[in-house]
């Protein structure tokens, strides 16, 4: 709902005062689908204020499932970027 009104999966909850992104909060919860939702929107390299990444939340909270889909997501946006940079 929020990626239809515009909502950047790395924008800032508001409210949250931890920097928490909603891709963040989605990998925290275990919410892989609604994760995807927002993989499909945007990158997942974004940081909380704490500098802690969707990937690294997922892996603390034990969310096996959802640390691996971002660290394919991860792997993809690397392989972007060099990809880029080789064109140069």
């Amino acid at each position: 709902m929020l990626l239809g009104a515009g909502q950047s999966p790395d924008g800032e909850e508001e409210g949250d005062g931890q920097g928490l992104t909603p891709l963040m909060c989605a990998a925290t919860n275990g919410n892989l689908q609604v994760m995807e939702a927002q993989l499909e929107a945007g990158g997942p390299s974004a940081e909380s204020y704490s500098g802690r990444t969707a990937h690294a939340l997922a892996a603390k909270f034990s969310r096996n499932d959802c640390a691996e889909a971002l660290q394919r997501a991860l792997n993809f946006e690397q392989a972007a970027f060099e990809q880029a940079g080789s064109e140069h």
